[in-house]
């Protein structure tokens, strides 16, 4: 696993920005505030064929100022991205407004 940001060593040739980017525009449009991203490179589970010769880059996502409503508004327009996302894991602490999510993005080698 390789990280990115904060210090951490580039990803080379995957498009880190564009999913940066995405993310940032479903936040902005979910109305939800993004406190932090990490993306690092996994290995594709080996038990998945269509995803033989591709990079697996899981993002972690901080997010703040959110609500139920904004939570699923921002998972909805993920699921509805040009940009292909999986949505990994989410949690989702009503009473601080914050939500922690994970999701891959998958990268051609």
């Amino acid at each position: 696993k390789r990280g990115i940001g904060g210090g951490g060593e580039e990803l080379g040739g995957e498009d880190v920005p564009g999913i940066f980017a995405a993310i940032d525009a479903a936040a902005q449009r979910s109305g939800i505030s993004i406190a932090s991203l990490e993306v690092t490179r996994e290995d594709p589970p080996s038990d998945i064929a269509a995803l033989a010769g591709s990079s697996v880059l899981a993002v972690g996502i901080t997010a703040r100022t959110v609500d139920y409503a904004r939570l699923k508004a921002f998972l909805d327009v993920l699921a509805t991205s040009k940009r292909l996302f999986d949505v990994r894991m989410v949690q989702f602490a009503p009473e601080s407004l914050t939500a922690s999510i994970r999701v891959w993005a998958y990268s051609v080698d």
